[in-house]
Formats: structure tokens, sequence, C-alpha cells
């Protein structure tokens, strides 16, 4: 006579689709938008201050694009790979979707600047050539190799500051790229490359946590924390491996903070008065953070996206974030210049949430036109791929950043 013994369980799957990583994104993309957006106030003595940032953490808001982004794009090159595509469909599909709407945003960058000329004679398009093609090409980090920053956001050769991010973007896409495509010889070269990758993302951090060359290997731990969040959810089928990522994410999160914590940096400010600082430790803290969160969240998907008055607008948003992103912020004296015409006209006192608000509604608008234009004429129209690729409507692209 013997005992049955319980056969161990699978985790649950889920999907790939997930709604609430369109709230998160949506949310994001707003917090970029009010770190950019700068008010004055008045002294005691009657003067005005410096600018101040109404949301001063849009750099934790772009470590949370990096995270989704890192889910997003593990989801598709699974897609890639459940269906026989190989680097070449993978990268068409990246290229396609980032680039069109980016080289739009240039152009439409350059357009007012030619506007500001002509209205307060400062001309900023006497760039040198190579300065053009890097933005363009977006390799404005090569250059840091050679001569590295405490902030990347803080390069001279970029057209856009915010645009710092879509250059570690196009990198991860190459990298996940190259790894797909050693997949013919090594079939589990993906996952655990990615892993590999991460391990040495940390290494370089511990050895310069201040200082960026504008390589993917600088964000790839947040990256891959995005990525092992796809795989804990929609592809591990040992209970055990996942309950080894929770843990590993939750000790990751732990000792990245503690670490942070105990060198007196104060997560990400700048360490000296007018210079800026990104902190590789405090970063990696948030990121895992951010991923453990999206495990977390996941069973609990099903009900938010049945809040409709909820889900939806925020799905609106996370749908023109890549659009807001990039034309937010050389559109932000505008839209301050149109906010407080408009709140005078209305006879609203110039109160901060009024300007605020005008502000971010204008750029909102701005942003719904580009995307109308520029953006989704290029989105994939393969509904039922997209659906089995991605879990949201695109990947994003990462990000915007407090300059």
């Amino acid at each position: 006579m013997h005992r049955d013994v319980p056969a161990i369980q699978s985790p649950e799957r889920f999907s790939a689709r997930y709604g609430i990583v369109d709230a998160l994104r949506g949310f994001a993309a707003l917090a970029v938008v009010l770190a950019h957006v700068k008010l004055q106030s008045n002294t005691v003595g009657g003067e005005s201050s410096a600018p101040r940032a109404v949301f001063p953490f849009g750099y934790e808001a772009v470590l949370v694009f990096f995270v989704i982004s890192g889910y997003c794009i593990a989801a598709s090159a699974q897609g890639c790979m459940n269906n026989g595509f190989a680097f070449r469909d993978f990268m068409w599909r990246r290229v396609k979707r980032i680039y069109p709407p980016y080289l739009c945003a240039i152009a439409f960058w350059a357009a007012t600047r030619i506007v500001k000329y002509h209205t307060e004679g400062d001309w900023t398009l006497d760039r040198s050539p190579a300065e053009w093609l890097q933005n363009i090409t977006l390799t404005q980090w090569i250059p840091l190799i050679a001569d590295p920053l405490n902030a990347p956001s803080t390069n001279p050769r970029l057209f856009v500051a915010a645009f710092w991010s879509l250059c570690y973007e196009e990198q991860f896409y190459l990298v996940v790229a190259g790894l797909l495509a050693l997949r013919r010889w090594f079939p589990e070269i993906v996952f655990r490359g990615a892993l590999v990758l991460a391990v040495l993302s940390i290494a370089w951090g511990a050895v310069f946590p201040t200082i960026k060359f504008g390589l993917f290997i600088e964000y790839w731990a947040a990256f891959a924390t995005g990525l092992l969040a796809f795989y804990r959810l929609c592809v591990v089928k040992s209970v055990r491996t996942g309950q080894s990522i929770d843990l590993a994410l939750f000790m990751l999160a732990l000792t990245a903070g503690m670490i942070a914590w105990c060198f007196g940096i104060d997560w990400g400010s700048p360490s000296r008065a007018g210079e800026d600082y990104v902190i590789s430790w405090s970063s990696l803290a948030i990121a895992s953070t951010m991923a453990l969160g999206l495990i977390l969240l996941r069973p609990f998907d099903a009900r938010y996206v049945s809040v409709r008055f909820l889900a939806m607008p925020l799905s609106a948003l996370a749908t023109i974030s890549y659009s807001l992103y990039l034309t937010h912020q050389f559109c932000l004296v505008f839209a301050s210049g149109v906010s407080r015409r408009a709140i005078d006209l209305l006879g609203l006192p110039q109160a901060t949430p009024f300007l605020v608000l005008g502000q971010v509604l204008i750029l909102l608008g701005i942003a719904s036109v580009f995307w109308y234009f520029c953006e989704r004429p290029f989105l994939n129209r393969r509904a039922d791929a997209d659906r089995r690729e991605s879990p949201i409507r695109r990947e994003p692209a990462h990000d915007p950043s407090p300059s």
C-alpha cells in the first residue's frame, strides 16, 4: 500500500497581452512630461525664483519605460521564435516602428527652431555634419565612449535631451536581434544570454556607478528585469523556477537599494549643486522593484481592464506615449505661452494647477496630431500578429527623461 504523491503543479501562465502595462506606460509618460514642465515661483522679496520641475521624478519614470520595454521586447522575441522569424524580421519591425516617427520628430524640431529664429533671433541649427548624422542615426552615444558623462541626458550632441534613452533602446533591440540570430546554433541563447549580460551589467554598474559611456550594458540590467518578468509570467513552466525568479528580483531590489542607501546616495539626485548624476545602484533597485510589481499585479489585470472608464483613457494615453515623448520637450515654451494666454482669456488665476493642466493638455494635443500623421501610418497592421507578439499596442521607445 502506498500513498499518492501530489503532482507538482505548474505556475499559471498568462497571455503576453497585459493591460496594466498600458496604464503604467501612460502614467510614466505623463510623469516625464511633468518632469520637464518647469514653473517659477515668487520669493519673499517678490523676485522670481529659479524654475522648478512640477514632478521631479522623470528619471525614475524612464526606468519604468526600460522595464516595460524589456517585457515587450521579450514578448516580441518569443513571438518571433514561435513563428520561425529570424533576425531580419525582428529588426525590420523595430526599424519600421521606431525610426520613421523619430525622423519626423527631428524634422519637427528643426521646423520649431526656424520659427524660433524668426521670432526671437536665436539660431540653433548650426550643428556640425557629424552631429546631424549622429542624431539622424541615433548614434549620439558613440562620442561618449571616449568622453563619458555623469548623466546621459546632458550629452551636448543631442538635439533633444529626452532622446538619450532612445539611444539605449536602439542598442537593446540590436542585442536581442543578435541573440535571435544565434538561436539556430544555441536554442536557449536568448534568455540565457540576456541573463549573462544582466550579470555583466550589474558588475559594470559596480565599477562605474556614476559614469555613463552611452553603452547598452549600463542599462541592460534594468531592461533585463522586464524581460525576466515576461518569462516568469508567460514562459516558465516550473513552480520552483518561478519562485526563484521572484526571489531573485526581490533580493536584487533589496540589495541594490541598501547599497544606494548605505553609501549616502540620494536616489539619483546631484551629488553636488548644479551637477547631474545617475546612480547605477538606485536605478537597479527601482527597475527590479518595478519588474516585481509587474509579476504581482498580473492576476488583477482582467479586473483592471473591466473598469473601462479607467482603462480606456489610460490606454489612449499609452497609445500616443511615443509621440508624446518625441515631441513634448521642444514644445514646452510654446505650450507655456499658449496656456498662460488661454488662462487670461478664461479669466482664471495664473495658479500652478491651471498652468500645469493647460500645458499638459496642449502637449497632449500636439502629440495626438503627431501620432495621427507621423506614427499611425507606420503601425503594424497585422492585428493578429501584434496580439501574439506584443502585450500592448506597441513597444515603447523609452522614454523620456529629465534634462
